[in-house]
């Protein structure tokens, strides 16, 4: 399905590492004509993966790919549609729009493209090629322009007609969150609004829990190996999987955004967020995600 992820291999020449998502940047037809899939990985200059790709892959590598996973996709409705993309946010997009160049839709279709500069702009090819179908698309700097603001969709959109558009989303966690946020204030309901995030959704501190919820005071507990994190109620903005990390461990991880489910664990008591879903679990014996799970409380995990 456009815009969906597939999960990048261990690297060729018996180099071992965890499987990491990256987006599937071609669309479909573009497979069926081809036999070809393109993905599309920015190199992070602190990353243990992406450069080694980089200095590393080569014609005729062999690599290995899950089926594609994922739920950001286009939905068959007629409804007018508008694109926001942020950075590297623009690849599932340019599958979806690819995949739908012939589709009527297309003519009314809006793509707000943010970038920092005008030299970091990419696929500039195809985007000319759907603004020739009649994809209306707006470079945004935000060197120059800012960041996302409602007043960008204004300008090219009534605001009258906001809500009969759908939204699709895509780029980094607090972009997401600010123009998910931007719209719902502007009136537009949740079901037209869909994004995926690059990684977990930001972690924030839980709001509005009950007396008898609330913990002054947090501690992790990683039976197996005998390590245990704590600190104050209130502090924790980071994952279960991140809080591991830190303390050394190297628990299984893949996509770290709640598609992959590599990173499941036991916990054996204590209550966790989860960051999908939006909801806080029982107190007893489960497995979890730890990219998706913020303890809540004293938590020990068989880990």
């Amino acid at each position: 399905m456009p815009g969906q992820r597939g999960c990048v291999p261990s690297p060729p020449s018996q180099v071992s590492i965890s499987p990491r998502a990256a987006s599937i940047s071609s669309a479909p037809r573009d497979f069926e004509n081809t036999g070809l899939i393109e993905v599309s990985i920015r190199a992070q200059d602190k990353g243990s993966v992406t450069p080694w790709l980089k200095a590393n892959l080569k014609a005729g590598n062999t690599l290995y790919i899950s089926q594609a996973m994922g739920e950001f996709v286009i939905h068959p409705t007629k409804a007018k549609k508008v694109f926001i993309a942020g950075g590297s946010g623009i690849t599932p997009i340019r599958s979806m729009l690819k995949e739908n160049i012939d589709s009527a839709w297309l003519k009314d279709a809006h793509l707000f493209f943010y970038l920092k500069r005008p030299e970091d702009a990419i696929f500039a090819a195809d985007l000319y090629q759907l603004s020739k179908k009649g994809l209306q698309v707006h470079h945004i700097f935000t060197e120059q322009q800012g960041r996302f603001s409602m007043e960008h969709l204004s300008k090219q959109i009534s605001e009258s007609d906001l809500s009969a558009h759908e939204y699709y989303i895509c780029g980094p966690g607090n972009m997401i969150t600010d123009c998910s946020t931007s719209l719902s204030e502007a009136g537009i309901n949740q079901t037209q609004i869909h994004s995926e995030f690059f990684g977990a959704k930001p972690a924030a501190p839980i709001q509005g829990l009950a007396d008898d919820d609330a913990h002054e005071f947090i501690q992790v507990d990683y039976l197996d190996s005998r390590k245990q994190v704590q600190f104050t109620s209130g502090t924790v903005t980071k994952t279960l999987l991140e809080l591991a990390e830190e303390e050394g461990l190297k628990p299984v991880s893949g996509c770290r955004m709640g598609v992959c489910h590599q990173c499941i664990c036991t916990k054996k008591q204590g209550r966790v967020f989860n960051t999908k879903t939006q909801t806080i679990s029982d107190s007893g014996t489960e497995d979890i995600q730890l990219c998706l799970s913020v303890p809540m409380g004293p938590v020990e995990l068989q880990l």
